[in-house]
């Protein structure tokens, strides 16, 4: 029988925390088809929360409580400490494969190592208690879950083991310290690893040569989709953003583009953000300023909610200005309904954006000005042009970004 287990942070636990995972929404159905029994561990969702979503009838899930609070990480970096006298042989063989740190990358490492096993031991409880036996590992991430998988490969090592990758656990630079743990001790391990873009494969295929064979991209995607590209503008111009509102995805600038757009007399634009974080108060306070663009804030969403939103409204223009990206699933999302994207031109987003095609790619160093400008550019466009850029965004996700094509690479991988 072939059991496939899933390693994800908060999936199908959800409740915004963790974006990306939105799209294992639509992958578990394909997932269910291909394997006998899927087991899920949500390694980071408390272990009272409820399911966030339907799973198929194949599809069991459990939380394994290790959520990242204040106390978790403080126990995590002492037990880390304690790695080199008291840590098991997993442990510390995962330690000693890398050399040469610096103190400050030698902590990081250690702490990565305990966390993963905090996750690794109640795992490893649960799956005997409910007599899993996997015969397929995947990691929806390149971090600490990865490092549990290379683990589980000791318990079965028949197994076949596959991850992957997206952005702050892809791209070294990202990272304050300029490093992210035990890179070629998880891309030994795994059968394959799987980037999101073909800018993070060819980021790892540089660093990492002697892993490249490993190394597939293979894009996220969506559900199918309405088909809104034929849609025309109402009287309001409908904006579009949608990511978690902290400092890396700098909706603040946005907020401050749409304040100087907020200036012109002769515009009415309604500018819609979805999504929660520490920086909405701050966001909301930018906004209760405008006189002109209304500013609505629903907060998160459910994935299947989001997506019945972009089905029943009008969006013009999707609008995305983060510091840093994989390649995003809102962006496939907003281009699947035939909405044009203005983005700021990291990870990558190139891949999904084209300038002068279906959308428009920023410096990543942007400011509020230029975006506004930018904005008020595509809005003064005449509506055959608009037209060109809907159906371009459309023909754009029917190529490359649905969820029952691209899921076809990670199962390929993982029956090979």
């Amino acid at each position: 029988m072939s059991t496939l287990l899933l390693l994800t942070k908060h999936f199908p636990y959800n409740q915004g925390e963790t974006a990306a995972e939105s799209y294992l929404e639509t992958e578990i159905t394909y997932l269910a088809k291909s394997f006998d029994k899927v087991f899920v561990a949500a390694t980071e969702a408390p272990v009272d929360r409820d399911l966030t979503c339907a799973l198929p009838a194949n599809v069991e899930s459990v939380s394994l409580g290790c959520v990242q609070s204040k106390s978790q990480k403080i126990r995590a970096a002492v037990q880390g400490l304690c790695i080199p006298v008291a840590g098991t042989t997993s442990e510390k063989e995962a330690a000693r494969s890398e050399h040469g740190l610096s103190t400050s990358r030698k902590l990081f490492q250690l702490y990565f190592i305990a966390k993963a096993q905090q996750k690794y031991k109640r795992l490893q409880r649960i799956l005997a208690d409910r007599g899993v036996n996997p015969t397929h590992l995947y990691s929806f991430w390149f971090f600490d879950t990865a490092l549990v998988e290379a683990w589980m490969l000791q318990q079965f090592p028949n197994a076949i083991a596959v991850s992957r990758t997206h952005r702050y656990e892809l791209y070294a630079e990202r990272n304050k310290l300029n490093y992210l743990p035990l890179r070629e001790y998880l891309l030994n391990a795994m059968n394959a690893v799987l980037p999101c873009s073909q800018d993070g494969t060819s980021y790892l295929q540089k660093r990492y040569p002697k892993y490249s064979e490993k190394l597939h991209t293979c894009y996220l995607g969506t559900r199918e989709l309405p088909d809104k590209s034929a849609e025309i503008e109402g009287q309001v111009f409908q904006v579009v953003s949608c990511s978690r509102v902290v400092p890396v995805k700098r909706v603040s600038l946005l907020a401050q583009a749409m304040k100087i757009l907020d200036q012109q007399e002769n515009i009415h634009v309604r500018w819609t953000h979805y999504g929660d974080g520490s920086e909405l108060d701050a966001v909301k306070s930018i906004a209760s300023s405008y006189r002109h663009v209304q500013a609505v804030f629903p907060g998160n969403l459910a994935n299947s909610a989001l997506l019945n939103e972009y089905g029943d409204k009008h969006i013009d223009l999707f609008v995305n200005v983060s510091s840093s990206e994989g390649l995003p699933i809102s962006i496939m999302e907003a281009s699947g309904c035939g909405v044009p994207v203005l983005a700021t031109d990291v990870g990558g987003t190139h891949e999904i954006v084209q300038s002068g095609y279906n959308g428009e790619l920023l410096d990543e160093h942007v400011d509020a000005r230029t975006v506004a400008a930018k904005i008020y550019a595509y809005i003064s466009l005449p509506r055959s042009r608009k037209e060109q850029y809907r159906t371009a965004a459309r023909e754009m996700w029917k190529e490359h970004f649905r969820t029952a094509s691209n899921v076809q690479t990670l199962l390929q991988k993982m029956h090979q």
